[in-house]
């Protein structure tokens, strides 16, 4: 266990990882009060109600922001940055479209899985607003002096050098990290989550999806998508398959690690085996997604729509 600042945050750090079960050993972060780590490597006032498709960006590739645009709408929402630190390649994913077409697969996903997905926030055209921030460091000075964790720095700079604190948004982050066996990490329950870009190649997070579907969802996008769950304060520990090996995340002991797991398939496996687009939102509705557990269940969402 670690104690981490979530400034803003409010919750534990959980971190993605990459390793394959026959390369697997246990995640690098343990619970704490404040952060956790997540996936390892190889509401609002508009009143929209459930089930509305994903919005259809008016164009995924768009020109730079450096500060959160207009809304088209009030109410909580998720908002997408890319963030460079100093010493790391710009590679201009906000303005390509490569980021827009991610964040659009993973909520296709999402309404594929529940007929809901993530409030995205979109600028007063119907674009999806994607910040850079450029980061003031180098990318190694985000790294935690006690592990392989970023995040509590990341957010750290964003809420106080970039102004993006605002409490109704989430803020969804790809960063140009090298994050090495952790692919991601999310507050759990909190208001950051982000996919590391650098991460080993297990991880697969540069494999972003080419289309803005379902079916294109890569394993970035399983990244976004679990780390987003873990804003959610999912998986709880006293769900049916919560993971030892893994807080916050589900799994069936020790047949997590011989690669023989029945719960594999769960976005929230502590580890990236597949793309998004494999993955299953809670299968069995018995651990955090329209479960019948007197615990937070992620159904009940009011970041979602």
């Amino acid at each position: 266990m670690r104690p981490g600042a979530g400034r803003g945050a409010a919750g534990i750090l959980l971190a993605l990882s990459i390793v394959a079960p026959s390369l697997a050993r246990s995640p690098a972060g343990a619970a704490s009060s404040t952060l956790i780590a997540g996936a390892f490597a190889p509401q609002s006032p508009s009143e929209d109600g459930p089930g509305l498709p994903p919005p259809a960006f008016g164009s995924l590739s768009a020109t730079r922001a450096t500060a959160d645009r207009d809304d088209a709408a009030s109410g909580r929402q998720t908002h997408v940055l890319y963030f460079v630190p100093k010493d790391r390649i710009d590679r201009q994913l906000d303005t390509s479209g490569a980021i827009g077409r991610s964040v659009a697969a993973m909520t296709d996903w999402f309404q594929d899985q529940a007929g809901r997905h993530p409030r995205l926030d979109l600028t007063l055209e119907g674009f999806l607003d994607v910040t850079f921030v450029a980061g003031s460091k180098p990318a190694a000075s985000y790294r935690a002096a006690s592990g392989d964790t970023f995040l509590d720095a990341i957010a750290s700079e964003l809420q106080q050098r970039a102004g993006l604190n605002s409490a109704s948004k989430r803020y969804l982050v790809y960063a140009e990290i090298p994050g090495r066996s952790t692919c991601g990490e999310g507050f759990w329950p909190g208001r950051f989550a982000a996919v590391y870009l650098g991460a080993s190649s297990g991880c697969g997070a540069r494999e972003l999806a080419q289309s803005p579907t379902a079916g294109s969802a890569g394993k970035a996008e399983a990244i976004a998508a679990q780390e987003w769950i873990h804003n959610e304060g999912a998986v709880p520990a006293v769900a049916p398959h919560a993971c030892a090996i893994g807080p916050g995340h589900v799994c069936t002991g020790a047949l997590a690690l011989a690669g023989l797991d029945p719960e594999a398939p769960d976005v929230m496996f502590p580890y990236i085996n597949g793309p998004l687009s494999a993955k299953r939102l809670d299968p069995g509705r018995d651990d955090y997604y329209g479960h019948r557990w007197p615990t937070a269940d992620v159904a009940d969402s009011p970041w979602l729509e």
